[in-house]
């Protein structure tokens, strides 16, 4: 029986780290970009309440981590939709 070569780390592994960190970074993040309105068009826009978002699901050292997000939610002042 021959013996095993040693496992190669896989070199995409301080790319991922990175990576990972840069996605972690966003977490508590406030977004804040309020668009027309999709039903009517409008830019006329209030603020409506602020959602938090799951905005990636990481797995690190085998277990999942969520990073989460502040989204800025606006209603239509013309057409009243959220």
């Amino acid at each position: 029986m021959r013996n095993p070569k040693p496992k190669l780390r896989n070199r995409l592994a301080p790319d991922l780290l990175e990576l990972t960190e840069s996605i972690r970074e966003y977490g508590g993040e406030y977004f804040n970009n309020p668009k027309p309105c999709p039903v009517c068009g409008s830019e006329e826009l209030g603020k409506h309440d602020v959602d938090d978002r799951l905005f990636c699901r990481l797995i690190v050292n085998g277990e999942f981590e969520d990073v989460w997000v502040k989204v800025r939610r606006f209603y239509c002042k013309k057409c009243g939709k959220v």
